[in-house]
């Protein structure tokens, strides 16, 4: 990972503290996924998940 992008990982978990770096690579890798036309149904949830629940969920 280069090192920029892994600095933007911790500085944004270090701001919220509900988050960690599982939740941010599934939300990142979930969200590119689905805004590239993947279908898949699980992938989609977790885009969506990742866009509305509330923090702590």
């Amino acid at each position: 990972m280069p090192e920029a992008l892994f600095d933007g990982m911790r500085t944004f978990l270090s701001n919220r503290p509900d988050w960690d770096q599982y939740r941010l690579i599934t939300s990142a890798l979930a969200g590119f996924l689905f805004q590239n036309g993947c279908s898949d149904g699980c992938v989609a949830q977790h885009y969506l998940n990742g866009l509305f629940l509330p923090p702590g969920e």
